[in-house]
């Protein structure tokens, strides 16, 4: 059987650009790849991409080069996490702090699932129009052989 190797897109709908974009591109430091009136793309990490789509811009399907893409949308709130170093918890606490990203709360998120490595914690915090963003400390990872 094959085997899913991570998650490549994670797709977000806001209501308007000009107020979810600066948070992506200054605040968490994300690089956009693509921008158009209906859509922006973020690298995260060079392991997957971030899509925000204007909520209602993509209820028709789009015609590509090559191939296209069916209707799609979003309403309600919504959960996403990103994978921070161990080491960097404080940093990115302050800094979101400073971006006024209020935290909702913090937990050990080896209590949700034992995929996560022990030591793994998590802080919730609303920012992008009622977004919970969450950020995940996580430990050095043992290589097995």
């Amino acid at each position: 059987m094959s085997n899913l190797l991570g998650v490549l897109e994670t797709c977000l709908y806001v209501d308007a650009f000009e107020r979810a974009c600066p948070f992506y591109d200054q605040i968490l430091g994300l690089n956009s790849i693509f921008r158009d009136q209906r859509l922006c793309a973020y690298d995260v990490g060079g392991r997957g991409v971030l899509l925000l789509f204007l909520r209602g811009g993509s209820l028709e399907t789009v015609k590509l080069h090559g191939g296209t893409l069916p209707p799609h949308d979003g309403h309600g709130p919504v959960h996403m996490a990103f994978s921070i170093a161990a080491g960097e918890l404080a940093a990115w606490e302050e800094r979101l702090a400073d971006a006024k990203a209020a935290s909702n709360g913090r937990a050990a998120a080896r209590a949700f699932t034992s995929a996560i490595p022990t030591g793994t914690c998590s802080n919730w915090r609303r920012r992008d129009c009622g977004r919970d963003i969450r950020t995940f400390r996580t430990p050095a990872r043992r290589h097995h052989a």
